[in-house]
């Protein structure tokens, strides 16, 4: 899937997530655009679910796997 940066950033600036979330990119293979969204520890479960929910809407493209 696509989720752009800017999508992730303006969802941690909301304040519901209220920066608990944060990515890092690093490049896999033939993908340039590899990354992993992180989150805090201890965040409470709710709070994971809402941002979860926040993520799915944001995506702006589902890559097909081959």
């Amino acid at each position: 899937m696509i989720l752009p940066r800017a999508e992730i950033d303006r969802l941690n600036s909301k304040p519901v997530v209220n920066g608990v979330l944060s990515y890092e990119r690093q490049r896999l293979g033939n993908n340039d655009y590899h990354g992993n969204l992180l989150i805090r520890s201890n965040v409470p479960r709710r709070q994971m679910k809402l941002i979860a929910a926040g993520l799915a809407l944001a995506v702006s493209e589902i890559v097909p796997q081959h």
